[in-house]
């Protein structure tokens, strides 16, 4: 049981980096649309 807890927990932690990493370039390209719309 705890091994499967850690396992899911250690899931979730990859998950939130991939996500991290993939909203990383996609707010920067995001806001250079934005500061190209203002410009």
């Amino acid at each position: 049981m705890q091994e499967r807890t850690s396992f899911m927990v250690r899931t979730r932690m990859s998950v939130t980096d991939i996500t991290f990493f993939l909203n990383t370039p996609i707010n920067r390209a995001i806001a250079n649309c934005i500061g190209m719309k203002t410009r």
